[in-house]
């Protein structure tokens, strides 16, 4: 269940697609998130990424608008940090690599959302050093 899993972790990493509607998701995340510290005190709602975003649309600039606002002056506690600052470009390399059963860098890893990953990845590595 997701209580078991949130008990046995310490931090939350969220992918999330880049549109207003998806602000939605992400205030059911943080009410998941405050559920789950109520018995795990040390869980930590440590990062939100987008995903297939495709940089050059009014959507995704009117959305990342918004969810920096959010995660900048909300009252909530978070960390203002929250929000990656990578991104996972829309990459149909994803959708054929699924297709064989792979991860994204196992099947073409030269890729631009492989990049994308490995930047995420980076990232986390670094702030939990």
């Amino acid at each position: 269940t997701v209580r078991g899993i949130l008990n046995a972790t310490d931090y939350i990493v969220a992918p999330s697609k880049c549109s207003l509607i998806d602000t939605n998701g992400i205030n059911d995340l943080i009410k998941i998130y405050f559920i789950g510290k109520r018995n795990n005190p040390k869980l930590e709602l440590k990062k939100v990424f987008f995903v297939q975003i495709e940089e050059r649309t009014k959507v995704f600039a009117d959305a990342l608008k918004e969810f920096t606002e959010f995660f900048n002056s909300n009252d909530l506690g978070l960390n203002s940090n929250i929000l990656s600052k990578n991104y996972v470009r829309k990459d149909s390399n994803i959708n054929n690599a699924m297709l064989e059963n792979l991860d994204i860098i196992n099947y073409k890893k030269s890729s631009p959302s492989s990049t994308d990953y490995k930047n995420i990845a980076n990232e986390l590595i670094k702030e939990l050093k």
